[in-house]
């Protein structure tokens, strides 16, 4: 799974899915596998393959939040932004029992164009230190779009990142 991850970051996205499809091969129930497939599908822009991966989960465990979001941003490229915004409002309710990894919402709005609302969610991941933020805010293939925007030069210095 890892190494699925290290193809995404490379740009290697081909090998990035071949190797996430060997790892859920090799277990079908591994969510990080499952995940990083996803992830995998989502960089080579195989949004329906992504879209698929998910049904499974979200039928066994409707507040899987991995799965959420990349049924979300699947949803958001396939250009079905009302069942993406189903999605987001999905972790609104879920975030009424249980925290919700606003990091994870941001990346839905980044599919779906929604520049505000993206960053007004990586706002609240930073003042929440959201973990996946503080780890993926320099790489996630998600929010690429946004990497020039000032706004996001701006939560790298207040993390104390390099840009």
């Amino acid at each position: 799974a890892n190494l699925t991850w290290s193809y995404i970051l490379a740009g290697r996205t081909e090998e990035a899915v071949a190797q996430g499809r060997k790892v859920v091969d090799l277990d079908p129930n591994f969510m990080l596998g499952r995940y990083q497939l996803g992830l995998a599908y989502i960089s080579d822009g195989k949004y329906q393959e992504a879209l698929v991966l998910t049904e499974k989960p979200l039928a066994d465990n409707p507040k899987d939040q991995y799965m959420l979001q990349v049924a979300g941003f699947a949803n958001a490229k396939l250009g079905r932004p009302a069942e993406s915004k189903a999605v987001i409002e999905r972790f609104r309710e879920i975030s009424r029992s249980e925290y919700v990894m606003s990091f994870f919402v941001a990346t839905i709005h980044a599919g779906l164009g929604d520049k505000e609302a993206a960053f007004a969610e990586m706002e609240k991941a930073y003042q929440e230190r959201d973990w996946r933020m503080s780890t993926l805010i320099k790489t996630d293939p998600m929010i690429e779009p946004f990497r020039r925007d000032p706004r996001y030069k701006d939560l790298l210095k207040r993390m104390n990142l390099p840009e």
